[in-house]
């Protein structure tokens, strides 16, 4: 019985390890596609499907911004309200990034910055480490 026991074992173990090696690279594989940067879209900024959807799509719309260089009240109307209603009067604008992507850890915000025209004069993104 034993023999038996240990002949299914030799025959499993090739499988099983073939098995974890293919778990092991598709979780790979599955981290490295959620962390690659997405076009930036303004519906899903204002209502993310995945807490980490911001942060794919900070890249693109920092490009964006700093190409067009919009008004206060187009960044207003793309990216919906910040956080913090009292930063609407001044020269920024500050919106949560959520979680990053998985493998990450804390959580981030973009602070938008006018000109004293109120145009897009830069952004900075920090991230918080729990």
């Amino acid at each position: 019985m034993n023999d038996a026991v240990g002949v299914l074992k030799r025959r499993w173990r090739p499988l099983l390890l073939l098995v974890a090696f293919a778990l092991a690279v598709g979780g790979y594989e599955a981290r490295r596609a959620l962390r690659r940067p997405i076009p930036f879209d303004a519906a899903r900024w204002r209502e993310p499907r995945w807490s980490w959807d911001r942060w794919r799509m900070v890249a693109d719309l920092q490009r964006e911004f700093a190409e067009r260089g919009p008004a206060r009240g187009d960044v207003l109307r793309m990216l919906g309200r910040p956080r913090d209603e009292a930063a609407r009067e001044s020269d920024s604008l500050v919106y949560p990034l959520g979680r990053p992507p998985p493998g990450g850890s804390g959580s981030g915000e973009i602070v938008i910055y006018f000109d004293e025209r109120g145009r897009y004069s830069g952004s900075q993104v920090s991230a918080d480490a729990f």
